[in-house]
């Protein structure tokens, strides 16, 4: 085989292999810049929440919602992220039940190792409680 040959051989190979690996390469960097700006999302979900608890306590849900919502809205576009009002109430909810479902777990764990008595006793294996 002479040089020529090898150095076609060689460019349909390096040819071929683009072909099939930059589009790959390309959907692996867009999927990890859309988990990323998810995490981004997330993340501001949780302050918008903690935002709208802490400072509108003595609001009802819905204008501590609407506070929440706009706080979050705000943010979103910022990094170039359009959502829905329903995408937003959905993960604005969701971020507060989370909320509310680590602070009822701790709850339970702080019961569950003080008893009625006052003595001390590991909560149940079995129930968590």
């Amino acid at each position: 085989m002479e040089m020529q040959d090898i150095a076609a051989l060689i460019q349909g190979i390096v040819g071929v292999l683009i072909t099939v690996c930059v589009p790959v390469i390309v959907k692996y960097i867009q999927e990890k810049r859309k988990n990323e700006k998810f995490d981004q999302v997330m993340k501001y979900a949780a302050i918008a929440v903690k935002f709208a608890e802490q400072y509108y306590a003595e609001y009802d849900g819905e204008a501590k919602y609407n506070k929440a919502s706009l706080w979050l809205s705000n943010q979103l576009e910022k990094i170039g992220v359009e959502l829905s009002d329903a995408e937003i109430r959905g993960i604005i909810e969701a971020t507060l039940k989370e909320f509310q479902n680590e602070f009822r777990q701790e709850k339970i764990m702080e019961v569950g190792t003080v008893g009625l008595d006052g003595f001390n006793f590991p909560p149940n294996k079995n129930t968590g409680i």
